[in-house]
C-alpha cells in the first residue's frame, strides 16, 4: 500500500490517479475504518499522515460520524460552492410552487365568479360588470399557465445540466481522493469502473 512504504500525499497524487480501494462485508465495518483513516495513519517514516478518504455508497446506510466524507456529500459541496448550484433549482422549484398556488386561487375564483354572473338576471350591466372580470381572471390564468410551462423546459434543461455537473463533480472528489472505502456491494458501482487501484484491501 503506497502510504505504508512512506510515499505523502503529494506523491501518490503524481501516481497518474492510482489509489486504494479499501471493502469489507457490512456498512458498519467499512465505516469503522474510515473513522480510523479520518484520524490519520502512521507512514514508514513513524510520521502522521491524514489521506483524503471518501465514503461510496449511500448516506443512509452510514454512521453519522463518516458522512462528512461520503461521496454524495462532498459533490454537494462542490455544486453549492458553484454559481448558482443547487440553490437555483431550489429557487426554480419555490417559485413553481406558488405559481401553482396562484393558479389554483384563480380557477376556485374563476368558478365562483361565473356561478354569480348565472344568478343574474335582467341586470345588464352587472351582468357586463361579471364578464369583464371574469376575462380579466382567465387572462391571469393564461399567463400563469404560460409561465408554469416556461419555467418547467427551464427546470427540465437544469435538472440535465445538473446531472452532468454531478457526474463531473464525482469523477473529480475520486480522482482527487487518495482511498476510496465502500462495502463489497459498494464496490461494484459504475462510479467506480474508470478507476485504476494500486492496491485493494478486503476485510
Amino acid at each position: 500500500i503506497p502510504i505504508a512504504t512512506g510515499k505523502t500525499r503529494e506523491q501518490m497524487n503524481k501516481e497518474s490517479g492510482k489509489k486504494v480501494l479499501i471493502c469489507a462485508p457490512s456498512n458498519a465495518a467499512i465505516d469503522e475504518v474510515v473513522k480510523r483513516l479520518k484520524n490519520g495513519i502512521r507512514t514508514a517514516q513513524g510520521t502522521t499522515m491524514i489521506p483524503k478518504v471518501v465514503r461510496v455508497g449511500l448516506e443512509a446506510s452510514m454512521h453519522s460520524s463518516v458522512k462528512e466524507v461520503a461521496l454524495d456529500a462532498l459533490v454537494d459541496i462542490q455544486l453549492n460552492s458553484g454559481p448558482g448550484g443547487q440553490n437555483s433549482a431550489k429557487d426554480l422549484a419555490s417559485e413553481m410552487t406558488k405559481l401553482r398556488s396562484d393558479l389554483d386561487s384563480l380557477k376556485t375564483l374563476i368558478k365562483k365568479k361565473q356561478g354569480e354572473s348565472e344568478n343574474i338576471q335582467d341586470n345588464a350591466a352587472k351582468i357586463l360588470a361579471y364578464q369583464n372580470e371574469l376575462n380579466e381572471l382567465q387572462a391571469k390564468r393564461r399567463s400563469i399557465t404560460q409561465k408554469l410551462d416556461q419555467l418547467r423546459d427551464k427546470q427540465k434543461s437544469e435538472n440535465r445540466t445538473l446531472d452532468a455537473e454531478r457526474r463531473r463533480f464525482r469523477t473529480q472528489v475520486l480522482s482527487d481522493c487518495d482511498i476510496i472505502c465502500s462495502t463489497l456491494a459498494g464496490a461494484g458501482h459504475e462510479v467506480l469502473e474508470s478507476f485504476e487501484f494500486d492496491m485493494i484491501i478486503i476485510d
